[in-house]
């Protein structure tokens, strides 16, 4: 498995721009799963103008962290796993304990 890299980023990216609120007007909602952005094994993620939105867990009254970025499985070498994580005019929105969690693993 290769790894994206710091010239080749896994890149989400809201193209509509804000609106008059000042929030940006792409939108992820969480759906089924817990965190609404889950990225495993991935080195280098780049977030930008986005407004991401948590999902409440079966049974909690608080949501995972809405974004959640950890190390991959054991063929990947710690220092490459959840490598960098960059997020840049974002609105989070959740009721979680954290926001963005990330974690080599």
């Amino acid at each position: 498995m290769q790894l994206l890299t710091a010239e080749q980023p896994l890149q989400i990216v809201g193209v509509d721009g804000f609106g008059v609120d000042g929030r940006p007007r792409a939108r992820l909602e969480g759906a089924e799963a817990l965190s609404t952005i889950f990225v495993n094994g991935v080195s280098h993620v780049k977030l930008h103008n986005l407004e991401i939105a948590g999902r409440k867990g079966l049974g909690s009254e608080r949501d995972e962290a809405p974004i959640k970025l950890i190390g991959g499985r054991d063929e990947i070498a710690p220092e490459d796993a959840a490598g960098w994580l960059d997020v840049d005019g974002c609105w989070i929105v959740g009721e979680g304990v954290d926001a963005i969690k990330a974690a080599k693993g």
